[in-house]
């Protein structure tokens, strides 16, 4: 589902204007029925590869994968942004709070503040509140 972004709403994936960005290019390994703003893993020794489902060996934190404004979803093979440093608007998955540290749940990948089973997004913390299923931006220093 595509967002109106004709009134300056958010959206998931979408840059927060006037903070600095360091966006690299990364190639993905799977399908991704999104728009963008979802955790991307890299795996060891495969440089621009990026996977959406964290490997099971090797892995790390990539970045968050940046939204293609006239895309609804990605497919294997697709070159995607991969935002490593600054703002960006992603969905909470449970409540999110202003000056949390962000997390990606290790079962199903969503973005959470929640420590349990999860992975910590190093330098990641929330700059918004936002309940479940709502969107809140995101800062990685």
């Amino acid at each position: 589902m595509a967002y109106d972004l004709s009134n300056g709403n958010a959206a998931p994936g979408l840059i927060w204007e006037g903070i600095p960005s360091v966006v690299e290019t990364g190639i993905l390994q799977e399908d991704k029925n999104s728009e963008g703003g979802f955790v991307l893993w890299g795996k060891e020794g495969e440089g621009d590869n990026v996977y959406v489902a964290k490997p099971s060996e090797g892995a790390y934190f990539k970045g968050i994968g940046v939204r293609k404004t006239v895309q609804s979803s990605f497919e294997a093979g697709d070159t995607i942004g991969v935002m490593k440093k600054g703002r960006i608007w992603v969905k909470a998955l449970g409540e999110c709070l202003s000056g949390q540290k962000a997390y990606s749940a290790n079962a199903n990948n969503g973005i959470t503040a929640t420590a349990t089973d999860g992975t910590e997004i190093v330098g990641g913390k929330f700059t918004s509140n936002a309940a479940d299923g709502q969107l809140v931006q995101l800062e990685i220093l």
